[in-house]
C-alpha cells in the first residue's frame, strides 16, 4: 500500500488481533534493544496489540515512513509502554521479595524428614541381616548379598 491511511483502515478491517500481536511483537523485538524490549512485552495484551499500532509497526518494518504526527504519538506511546513495564517488573519483584523464602524449604525438609524415619528400619534391618552373614560366614570375601 502507498498511502498510511488506507493501511491503516485495512488494519483496522481486515487484520485479526492475533495477527496484529505478532506484527507488533516482531517490531518491538527488532526496533528496541533487548531491555526495553522484554520492559514494552511485559504489558498487558490489549495495551500492545491494538491494529493501530500494528500498522505503524508494519509501515516501520517495511521501510515506510509514517506521517510525523504519527510517529511522535507512538514514540510516547512505546516510551509510556515501557515505563508502564518497569512498574509491573517492580510490582513482581515487591511480590516475590514479599514471599517467605524457606517456605519450601520447611516442604521438603518435612518430607525427608519422612522418608527418611520410613527407610530407617528397613535399613537397620538389611545392615543388620548383612552384618549376621559376614560375621558367621568364613568365606565372606565369596558370599553374595543382594539388597532388596
Amino acid at each position: 500500500m502507498d498511502d498510511y491511511n488506507k493501511c491503516r483502515d485495512f488494519f483496522h478491517f481486515e487484520v485479526d488481533n492475533k495477527d496484529c500481536a505478532v506484527i507488533v511483537k516482531a517490531y518491538v523485538k527488532r526496533v528496541f534493544d533487548k531491555e526495553k524490549a522484554r520492559l514494552i512485552l511485559k504489558n498487558k495484551e490489549y495495551a500492545l496489540y491494538k491494529s493501530h499500532v500494528a500498522t505503524f509497526c508494519h509501515w516501520q518494518i517495511a521501510g515506510q515512513t509514517a506521517p510525523e504526527a504519527t510517529l511522535q504519538y507512538m514514540t510516547g506511546y512505546f516510551e509510556n509502554l515501557e515505563e508502564q513495564g518497569k512498574s509491573i517488573v517492580e510490582e513482581i519483584k515487591a511480590v516475590e521479595a514479599e514471599k517467605p523464602k524457606t517456605f519450601m524449604c520447611l516442604v521438603y525438609k518435612n518430607v525427608l524428614k519422612k522418608q527418611v524415619v520410613i527407610l530407617l528400619p528397613r535399613l537397620k534391618k538389611q545392615l543388620t541381616t548383612l552384618l549376621t552373614i559376614l560375621t558367621s560366614s568364613k568365606d565372606w570375601m565369596l558370599l553374595n548379598y543382594s539388597v532388596n
